[in-house]
């Protein structure tokens, strides 16, 4: 397993061939040679729309990113949102501003590596990248994004999903999922070191990238005051036995159909749609409860520095934190918003542990390479 850091590296690399030849992955985006002009020396006037935008009073934001947006007409959305909540958020946002909205999707390392070329390239494609932490601190340390938008919706961002040049629109929440014919009323996990227990052998599955989640339950071991020596025995006990597969959906698809019994962890809007479809699958206990604490992990949107459309992407920024808008469309399909939303009860009978980002992205290269070798002996 490689790094996110190796992958920049190598994306570099490749950057100038791959891009020098191909356009961009979008319908209808403009590509451009350079990035906006610098302010003239001296002077603090915007750069780009985007920053003029984030400058204006509150009151004249939206109705100057409305205008400006029209102008510009599209813009270019790269993300890993799931296919079915993004088209509905493509079709509402086009329905209210008359604004056409391109999209790249992929896996958050696709979309990165994608953006990466790009900018390497000097080739401008994405105007707002809208994917997982690392990613998203990745782009960011590499100077790939401009400061997070300034708009009348920050002050209602969770402030755990607030950073310097990105903010989350949204939460994935991490937590154990078992299939309930297969895993009787009692019989499944109520904490994470429930996962080393040998009557799941033969039961369970982990996903084999999930190094981000083994690195921050690393870390929520250690504040609770385990040694190093019994959460790595933790690890080991709970690989035995285990089987891995690849992709939280298709986990969840085979999680339904009873060909898996326990999840280690996916993502609970998964494991919410298919039990909506009629699966018996959940998270919660029979009691109504997760009485395992759940990750809230953040998902985030930023605006790219050489954005095509730097005011529609600040409009496109501001529509996904507003509600009604993108958070309404997240709390709808069990996605987890990250402002409050009224009457959803995507978090009921849930406790909720804050991701822990910015320590996690610092030893993620180290905890790719512990999980990489916890899983080698795994079938």
């Amino acid at each position: 397993m490689h790094s996110r850091k190796a992958l920049l590296a190598c994306s570099i690399l490749a950057s100038l061939a791959l891009c020098a030849c191909s356009s961009s992955p979008t319908s209808g985006a403009p590509a451009s040679d350079a990035a906006a002009p610098p302010a003239a020396s001296g002077s603090s006037a915007p750069a780009n729309d985007y920053e003029l935008l984030n400058s204006l009073p509150a009151d004249q934001q939206v109705e100057k990113a409305i205008e400006l947006a029209k102008k510009e007409g599209s813009v270019n959305v790269y993300g890993s949102i799931t296919p079915t909540v993004f088209d509905q958020l493509k079709k509402a946002f086009t329905s209210k501003y008359g604004i056409s909205v391109n999209d790249f999707r992929g896996s958050p390392e696709t979309v990165l590596q994608r953006v990466t070329q790009e900018l390497q390239a000097n080739r401008a494609g994405a105007d707002v990248v809208d994917i997982s932490d690392s990613q998203m601190a990745d782009l960011a340390d590499e100077g790939g994004l401009m400061p997070h938008y300034s708009g009348p919706q920050l002050a209602k961002v969770d402030k755990a999903g607030v950073f310097e040049d990105w903010l989350a629109d949204r939460f994935d929440l991490l937590l154990p999922a078992w299939n309930t014919d297969i895993i009787k009323p009692g019989d499944e996990p109520r904490s994470w070191t429930d996962l080393a227990d040998p009557k799941y052998n033969g039961k369970m599955t982990i996903e084999g990238s999930d190094s981000e989640w083994f690195g921050a339950l690393t870390i929520y071991w250690l504040k609770q005051g385990k040694s190093q020596s019994e959460i790595d025995q933790l690890w080991k006990d709970i690989a035995n036995g285990a089987s891995i597969s690849k992709g939280h959906t298709a986990m969840a698809s085979l999680l339904s159909a009873g060909q898996q019994g326990l999840e280690a962890m996916n993502y609970t809007y998964i494991i919410d749609l298919a039990r909506a479809k009629g699966a018996p699958v959940d998270y919660r206990s029979a009691d109504g409860i997760a009485h395992t604490p759940g990750f809230l992990l953040p998902f985030g949107l930023g605006a790219v520095k050489n954005a095509p459309h730097p005011a529609a992407a600040w409009l496109f920024i501001n529509w996904m934190l507003s509600s009604p808008g993108g958070q309404d469309i997240f709390a709808a399909s069990s996605v987890i918003p990250s402002t409050e939303v009224s009457g959803n009860k995507v978090l009921d009978g849930v406790t909720t542990i804050p991701f822990p980002v910015e320590e996690a992205h610092k030893n993620q290269k180290q905890y790719d390479t512990e999980f990489d070798a916890l899983l080698r002996g795994v079938s």
